[in-house]
């Protein structure tokens, strides 16, 4: 038997599928606002589902925790979406076309990864400017 999969984008789609469905399994739900959908998500077995970076009412996201759901939870602090279904045009991910804006400058500055920032402080440490980091290698030589 082969396993059917199905991967959902949009609220629309959501719907749609949900009215003919009698289970969840194979589902891919992606970066959806569910916590609309309490009635459907609680009638529906949802074992072999799988839901990335969706919203949930507690209530429905303990249910699907135990019913078998795998979930994925959401990532508010990244500058991207992990769970995004397109692809990025260029100017999604360089800002205003250039390297040092946008998504891709983010992924690129070392700061980023050593916790979350606010955008102001992004701009200013990694713009090229790592005062930090040319003093340690200025000492190094």
């Amino acid at each position: 038997m082969t396993r059917r999969v199905l991967e959902i984008e949009t609220l629309a789609a959501f719907d749609a599928h949900v009215r003919r469905a009698r289970s969840l399994n194979g589902w891919f739900v992606q970066s959806l606002d569910l916590t609309e959908r309490v009635e459907a998500l609680l009638s529906l077995d949802p074992r072999g589902a799988v839901f990335l970076g969706c919203q949930f009412s507690p209530v429905v996201e303990a249910h699907l925790r135990r019913a078998g759901a795998l979930i994925f939870p959401r990532l508010p602090d990244l500058p991207f979406d992990p769970y995004r279904s397109g692809l990025y045009d260029a100017v999604e991910l360089y800002g205003s076309g250039r390297p040092e804006s946008g998504s891709y400058r983010q992924s690129r500055c070392r700061h980023l990864r050593l916790g979350p920032l606010r955008e102001s402080q992004v701009a200013g440490r990694c713009a090229g400017r790592h005062p930090a980091r040319s003093r340690d290698h200025r000492r190094a030589r």
